[in-house]
């Protein structure tokens, strides 16, 4: 019996070990994504009749390599056709990145990949989605260029950049390395992005977020997997965060997301921009998150300082929500002046870091936490 004990125990510790496991690379800590949380190959291949149906309407790019100038090359091909298949190897694209064109179905070859040329601006993006409607990407391999930047300056290099667009459709991204985020989605001028849906992300090593949500009306992101957002704040998997009292956060699902190894947030909602003089109204529904390490879980910031004629209401539901290794589960609320029905239910504890010392981390915590299991707390 003394044996099987001690057994359990060393596997425990393992098991602990091997979770936290991590590389030094380019001076940034990074964690190796276990298997076990990538997509299944039944989730990837959903899609494949929808695309081999546009395939069969297609035009192949052949190749690229001999162009002087591919990104050039190939937007020209995507002004002049709707349904694009880009060639089956890597293709190196320039700070100007690809501009998608309304009623545009862009699709990747298994070996295609875009990697992101060197450059020194601050605001650039592979991909960009800018004021169209009706257009879906598969398959999409984008690989950054943070640790080829030549300036310091600047946060907004991103791989799928989607500004004030609607009834937007991304299967199976994978987006690393980016100098901003992985997946950017939000407004200009008022006018947030609608509908927009997003399955099986997969955003790893980006420098700043994961994916953001800035300003829209409708996003259903299905299944993201999230890691390693290091070296620029926030450091999130997913940050839903206004900008300003124009932006928009409304009829947002987020369903079955895994965040990993996020050095600050694995998901962040911070209202504190939000409030002005138009009424607000918020919506988010997080299903079944599984945060892995990071020093918060679930972080919800208040608005701290708001005007008592602001108007801001809707609901934040969070529901079964499992949180492996972090410091903190769920961050902060301080109660602001604004109508927000918060919901967090079924609260799972697993392997808690020895460097929290609070699982809700604010006196002032106004929610429903539903409840809460602490399991094989260290």
């Amino acid at each position: 019996m003394k044996n099987r004990i001690a057994f359990i125990i060393l596997i425990s510790c393992i098991s602990i070990v091997c979770a936290q496991q991590s590389l030094l690379y380019k001076e940034f800590r990074y964690y190796p994504i276990s298997n076990k949380y990538l997509h299944s190959n039944a989730d990837k291949n959903k899609y494949k009749e929808e695309i081999d149906v546009y395939i069969k309407k297609a035009v192949y790019i052949k190749s690229v390599k001999n162009q002087k100038n591919p990104t050039e090359f190939i937007q020209e091909i995507l002004n002049k056709h709707n349904v694009v298949v880009l060639p089956n190897e890597e293709i190196q694209i320039n700070e100007n990145g690809l501009k998608l064109n309304s009623n545009q179905i862009l699709i990747f070859q298994t070996d295609c990949v875009l990697k992101s040329n060197p450059n020194n601006k601050s605001h650039f993006a592979v991909l960009i989605v800018d004021h169209i409607e009706n257009v879906k990407i598969y398959n999409s391999y984008l690989v950054g260029e943070r640790f080829e930047h030549s300036n310091s300056k600047g946060q907004w290099g991103m791989g799928i950049r989607i500004i004030s667009s609607k009834n937007i459709k991304i299967i199976n991204p994978i987006v690393k390395e980016m100098w901003g985020d992985g997946i950017y989605i939000g407004g200009r001028n008022g006018v947030p992005s609608k509908n927009i849906e997003i399955h099986n992300a997969y955003l790893d090593h980006n420098r700043r977020n994961a994916l953001s949500i800035t300003s829209a009306d409708g996003v259903k992101l299905i299944k993201p997997l999230v890691a390693n957002s290091n070296g620029q704040s926030p450091k999130a998997g997913i940050d839903i965060e206004a900008n300003s009292n124009e932006d928009v956060l409304d009829n947002i699902l987020i369903e079955s997301p895994i965040c990993f190894y996020n050095p600050i947030y694995g998901i962040v909602i911070s209202l504190a921009k939000l409030p002005g003089v138009n009424d607000k109204k918020v919506n988010i529904k997080i299903n079944n998150p599984k945060i892995i390490g990071g020093k918060y879980g679930i972080a919800i910031l208040g608005i701290y300082d708001c005007a008592n004629n602001y108007n801001i209401r809707g609901q934040i539901d969070i529901n079964n929500l499992s949180t492996y290794y972090t410091a903190i589960a769920v961050k902060e609320f301080k109660k602001p002046k604004f109508k927000i029905s918060i919901n967090i239910s079924d609260i799972q504890i697993f392997h808690k870091s020895k460097r929290g010392a609070d699982y809700f981390n604010q006196k002032q915590w106004d929610a429903l936490r539903g409840n809460m299991e602490i399991l094989n707390k260290n």
